[in-house]
């Protein structure tokens, strides 16, 4: 399976498409974190943040203060909103800020040579 990086400041994420289509599901993995301060001001993941961390899956980073970490895999509905969860909100282009580990190669075009 292909991984792809996401990085915002001192967050960084690993993840995967879930599926080889026009908007895939991705899915973080665990171990992956997160900005515990959003990024932007536009909060669109808000709730979904909210919800992730109700129910466990992101958690105070143990030893980095301003970080949250991904107890478990998430799947995400596209690679923009895990990108926005990640980040803490903000209107992302997932498959261009998401880059395949080792080329470097943005998502989108990643994706692109595969539909």
């Amino acid at each position: 399976m292909d991984q792809f990086e996401f990085e915002d400041e001192t967050a960084k994420a690993t993840g995967a498409p879930l599926e080889i289509k026009k908007k895939p599901r991705f899915k973080i993995f665990k171990g992956s974190t997160a900005r515990k301060i959003p990024s932007r001001t536009e909060r669109r993941y808000d709730d979904e943040r909210r919800r992730l961390i109700a129910d466990g899956t992101l958690v105070d980073h143990p030893s980095v203060s301003g970080l949250l970490v991904f107890t478990r895999d998430y799947e995400s509905n596209s690679a923009s909103m895990a990108a926005g969860v990640i980040s803490g909100g903000g209107n992302f282009s997932g498959p261009e800020k998401w880059f395949e580990v080792g080329s470097g190669e943005p998502f989108n075009d990643w994706l692109g040579k595969r539909l």
